[in-house]
Order: C-alpha cells, then sequence, then structure tokens
C-alpha cells in the first residue's frame, strides 16, 4: 500500500509537467479539500477549479503543494486587485483580503 502526504513537506513527487494535473494529482488535492479552499465557500471541491497558488505563469508548480480547489467565483476573486492567496504548507492556504483582513483554511479533517 502506498501512502501519499498531503499536508507534510513536498518533495514533487506528483507533480505534473505542464499546466493541467494529472487525474492522480487531481484526486489528491480533492480528497485533501473536500470543499473551495475560500473560508466559508461550501462549494464541492469536484465542481472547483483547481487553482495555483502561484500562477503556472509565474512559475507555479502543478504540485500538491501549489494547488487547491476554488470555485470559479473564488477563483476570480483571488485574481482581483487587493486579494492575495499564500499556501505555508501544503493544504494550509492563507487568504487575504483587500482591507488585509487573513483567512486559513486547512485540510478537511477525516475521523477514523
Amino acid at each position: 500500500m502506498t501512502v501519499h502526504s498531503l499536508t507534510g513537506p513536498c518533495d514533487h513527487a506528483q507533480a505534473t509537467p505542464g499546466y493541467r494535473p494529472s487525474r492522480l494529482l487531481r484526486h489528491l488535492a480533492r480528497i485533501r479539500h473536500q470543499n473551495c479552499t475560500r473560508p466559508g465557500c461550501r462549494r464541492p471541491a469536484g465542481e472547483c477549479d483547481l487553482d495555483h497558488t502561484v500562477p503556472y505563469d509565474q512559475g507555479g508548480l502543478t504540485c500538491l503543494c501549489n494547488i487547491g480547489p476554488a470555485c470559479r467565483r473564488d477563483h476570480h476573486c483571488k485574481q482581483a486587485p487587493g486579494w492575495s492567496l499564500t499556501q505555508s504548507a501544503p493544504g494550509y492556504l492563507t487568504w487575504t483580503t483587500p482591507a488585509g483582513r487573513t483567512y486559513t483554511t486547512g485540510p478537511t479533517t477525516y475521523l477514523a
């Protein structure tokens, strides 16, 4: 059985060359976050874009350490003036509003 670390240090083992995530990478990202990563948004991850935290065209990798589900509305919101998104560790995304408020979301918690 292979175990993938979804939130630990990233070794880029699941990185995909190019812009579009591989099927495995899409699956892992949607396991890590069941919903859009913007705080308060409940859009299911399967209905979301897999957004690059650091844009691909600015050198961002297509990797678990740089993607997360964002619904189309929040994907566009992130790109609006004054908004920013960072991923301090794989799966932990911090949204900063134009007013400077920060909100951090983490991976979905699963009960065993």
